[in-house]
């Protein structure tokens, strides 16, 4: 069940995707020349799979930022990369942490959301981000926060999460401007 704070979240994501005051459009893979990844800390297994996605996508030569979401309070996160929690959005829908604030600013040519399921707090993200194009996990109802999704057997398990980011990257590269 969701907290009144993923709630308020999940509201303000549909009025911003409502406004879509961003514009979005296609840059192909070769021009893009800044990449975002954003995604939910789970376990180690899970950052394994991220680590790799991240390190398939610096051979590519591109400028990657990484934010990561650390989903609960007792998790331990070792710190790879830039990361926030849930104490670190108000009510209101203000990130309260500067590198959440500066990631939000980035004008990304790609954002990748690598995540299986969808999260209110990295919904709101996604709606506020500056990116051009957000690639995330195919899912109906959240269709208005991504330009392009790929489908996979959501089952649990990193085998899903290493297919959900070889498709990402896939087509992505076959996008032309």
């Amino acid at each position: 069940m969701y907290s009144i704070k993923e709630r308020l979240l999940a509201f303000y994501t549909q009025r911003l995707v409502s406004a879509n005051q961003v514009a979005r459009l296609n840059v192909g893979y070769k021009q893009a020349q800044v990449l975002g990844l954003l995604y939910t800390y789970e376990d180690t297994q899970k950052h394994q799979a991220v680590l790799r996605f991240v390190d398939q996508i610096k051979a590519t030569g591109k400028k990657l930022y990484t934010l990561c979401y650390v989903a609960t309070k007792d998790m331990v996160y070792d710190g790879a990369f830039p990361a926030f929690t849930q104490q670190g959005i108000s009510l209101l829908g203000r990130f309260k942490d500067e590198q959440v604030v500066d990631f939000l600013n980035i004008p990304f040519d790609y954002l990748y959301h690598v995540d299986l399921w969808g999260n209110p707090i990295l919904d709101y993200l996604l709606a506020k981000c500056k990116a051009k194009c957000r690639v995330g996990s195919f899912d109906t109802t959240r269709a208005g926060l991504f330009e392009l999704m790929i489908k996979v057997n959501c089952q649990t398990g990193n085998h899903n999460l290493d297919e959900l980011t070889a498709q990402m990257l896939h087509y992505t590269q076959l996008l032309q401007a």
